[in-house]
């Protein structure tokens, strides 16, 4: 599923913010399945106000996922496996290295925002610390929730997910 967020919303995913995710996120990877989900050129149908701002955006976030263990796939499992759904898992932090506003070049852009996010990877040390470390990588883009394993699949996610609160540190 993609979504459709508010300005509200999109203010809260800022370059370089960490966000982590408290709950199971469901993706897919197939770009086409994230675009249906996010309300792909139906943006002018979308909520306005009275003067024609809109209220609501769709949405597609690429997810760039590092670690095998931060993700299932559950395709087999599915009531709709040509979505080839994945889950994202709780408590995976991402980094956001992108933010691509195409209703501000063009209002009827068929996806109005698209967000990319990289998975912080943890490494432990010897007193069972964990450090995250993003490294940027280049990587294709989309947002609402386009999802790439790193290994080798990419392709859009289909995720159900809440704009994260963020707090004066960049943590969710």
């Amino acid at each position: 599923r993609g979504m459709r967020v508010t300005e509200n919303d999109l203010q809260q995913y800022q370059l370089n913010q960490h966000i982590l995710n408290r709950s199971f996120l469901s993706a897919s990877v197939e770009r086409q399945v994230a675009e249906m989900f996010a309300g792909e050129g139906q943006q002018l149908k979308m909520r306005q106000t009275i003067d024609h701002r809109p209220i609501q955006f769709s949405c597609l976030c690429q997810y760039l996922v590092k670690q095998k263990s931060t993700c299932l796939n559950i395709q087999h499992l599915s009531m709709r496996p040509e979505e080839k759904e994945v889950l994202i898992l709780p408590f995976t932090v991402f980094k956001i290295i992108k933010k691509k506003t195409n209703y501000l070049e063009d209002p009827a852009s068929s996806i109005s925002v698209e967000i990319e996010l990289e998975e912080c990877e943890d490494n432990n040390d010897d007193n069972d610390k964990k450090e995250e470390t993003c490294k940027r990588e280049d990587e294709s883009l989309g947002l609402i929730f386009i999802f790439v394993i790193k290994n080798g699949s990419s392709g859009p996610v289909r995720m159900t997910t809440f704009p994260p609160q963020i707090d004066d540190e960049g943590m969710q």
